[in-house]
């Protein structure tokens, strides 16, 4: 009993530490199973967009049944997930605000205008790079009268070569 009482101890104060454990850790190291991670950051983790069906067996992917999850949080939380750091979070609940009908969804495409950050989105067998402030266009080009949609492309193409802004019209 004697052992055991300065091991439980020694093992409580080395364990209460206020130190970041996980500060230390890159791509390649390999989190815990039984570690608990939020919806967010396993999206964010994932880094890609996936369509309702993905792969050659057209199957729903573990990303989009995170997606799911995550459109079913109130608005207020999404609209606070759009300015997250990951792209793939800001997209997802972007659309998931889409899906909604929010009225706030013109403001937040214009809030991220000139955001250029680009992500992996995979639709059927489809793999594309795009940017965020290209799919936000698209997302809301059918809700833009015919004045407004020549105004968001004029202002979203601008941050981009005209070679580049090609190839994303073309899908690439």
């Amino acid at each position: 009993m004697k052992f055991q009482f300065p091991a439980i101890v020694l093992l409580l104060l080395f364990s209460c530490r206020n130190e970041d454990k996980f500060a230390k850790l890159d791509e390649s190291t390999p989190l815990p199973q039984n570690l608990p991670i939020s919806l967010v950051d396993q999206i964010a983790m994932c880094n890609r967009v996936d369509g309702p069906v993905v792969g050659i067996g057209a199957v729903k992917s573990e990303q989009y049944m995170r997606y799911e999850l995550l459109s079913k949080f109130n608005e207020e939380k999404l609209i606070e997930l759009t300015k997250h750091k990951s792209p793939v979070v800001k997209v997802y609940a972007f659309d998931a605000l889409f899906q909604k009908n929010s009225s706030k969804i013109i403001s937040i495409f214009d809030d991220h205008i000139a955001d250029t950050t680009g992500f992996q989105e995979l639709a059927g067998c489809i793999g594309m790079n795009k940017p965020v402030n290209f799919y936000f266009l698209q997302k809301v080009e059918p809700l833009l009268t015919s004045n407004q949609k020549a105004e968001y492309i004029r202002k979203v193409s601008s941050y981009y070569s005209k070679e580049r802004w090609e190839m994303l019209l073309q899908g690439f």
